[in-house]
C-alpha cells in the first residue's frame, strides 16, 4: 500500500504543466462537441435526440469549467473578453433549454440545433483565436494550478442538475 502511494506520487510530479495544458482542455471539448453536432446531423431521430442530450452535457461540463475555473483567471487580461463570453454562453444556454424540450422528429428541431451549432462555433472561434493567443502571452505561470482546477471543476458539475437550473433559468424566454 505504501509503496502504491508512492509510485503515485511519483507519477504525479512527473506530470508536467505548461500553458498548452489547459487550453488543450478546452480545444479538446471543442473538437468533441463539433464532432457531436456533426454525428448528430446525421443520425436518425432516436439517435440525434440521443446525441443531443450528450451535447448538451459536454456544453454544460465545458461552460461550467470555463466560468469557474478559467475566466476568473482571466479577468486581468481582459474584462471585455470575459464578459462577451459569458454572453455568448447565455446565449448558447438558452438555445440548450430549447433543444432538449424538442423531440428530434420536431420541424423546430433543426432550426434550433442549427442556430446552437452557429452560436457555439462562433464562440469556440472566438476563444481559439482571440482567447489563447492572450493566454499563452499572460497566464503561462499559471499553468500547473489552472489546469488542476479546470479538471476539478470538470470532475465535480452534474449536468443534469445545471439543465435543471437552466430550464428555470430561462423559462418564458
Amino acid at each position: 500500500m505504501a509503496q502504491e502511494q508512492q509510485q503515485t506520487s511519483q507519477q504525479q510530479q512527473a506530470v508536467s504543466y505548461d500553458i498548452e495544458t489547459p487550453l488543450n482542455l478546452i480545444e479538446q471539448d471543442h473538437e468533441s462537441v463539433r464532432g457531436l453536432f456533426q454525428r448528430c446531423r446525421q443520425a436518425d431521430p432516436e439517435t440525434r435526440e440521443d446525441l443531443a442530450n450528450k451535447l448538451s452535457d459536454e456544453l454544460i461540463i465545458h461552460t461550467k469549467m470555463e466560468e469557474e475555473a478559467f475566466y476568473p483567471r482571466l479577468r486581468h487580461i481582459s474584462e471585455d473578453l470575459v464578459a462577451r463570453s459569458i454572453q455568448e454562453h447565455d446565449d448558447v444556454d438558452q438555445l440548450l433549454v430549447k433543444l432538449v424540450a424538442i423531440p428530434a422528429t420536431d420541424a423546430q428541431f433543426d432550426q434550433v440545433i442549427n442556430e446552437l451549432q452557429q452560436h457555439a462555433e462562433e464562440h469556440m472561434q472566438m476563444e481559439e483565436s482571440e482567447v489563447f493567443p492572450l493566454v499563452r502571452e499572460e497566464m503561462a505561470d499559471e499553468a500547473e494550478s489552472l489546469t488542476l482546477n479546470m479538471q476539478s471543476v470538470r470532475d465535480s458539475v452534474n449536468p443534469s442538475e445545471v439543465r435543471n437550473q437552466l430550464i428555470q433559468r430561462f423559462r418564458g424566454h
